[in-house]
């Protein structure tokens, strides 16, 4: 019983982290301040296009040479 009662507190402290995200999402779609939560979320996505670009970059290059 002893080694359920942890478990029990680090699950509220689960929820608690989780509860921030999913309250930023609600409000996306009902108030414009949303985007600000979710710029975070497509900043590290960002990093991935970044590198991506420059691949259609080079082609246009090479259909130039």
């Amino acid at each position: 019983m002893k080694k359920f009662s942890p478990p029990q507190m680090k699950e509220v402290s689960f929820p608690t982290p989780h509860t921030p995200h999913p309250t930023p999402y609600t409000p996306l779609p009902h108030f414009p301040t949303s985007p600000l939560p979710h710029t975070p979320h497509p900043t590290p996505y960002t990093p991935h296009p970044t590198p991506h670009t420059p691949h259609p970059l080079s082609s246009q290059e090479a259909l130039s040479n």
